[in-house]
């Protein structure tokens, strides 16, 4: 790549990493595990028998 093209990726990726910071940018794997809830529940077997 060419010196301009190299100036242009390190300016987006400035303005990437301050969206990031400020929360503009939508991280979908952090997103898809924000509210998970397990249906899994512990059983208490100690009483059985």
């Amino acid at each position: 790549p060419d010196e301009g093209s190299l100036r242009k990726r390190m300016e987006l990726q400035q303005i990437f990493e301050r969206q990031r910071e400020r929360g503009g940018i939508i991280d979908p794997e952090a997103e898809r595990n924000r509210f998970y809830i397990s249906l899994n529940t512990v059983r208490n077997c100690s009483g059985v028998g």
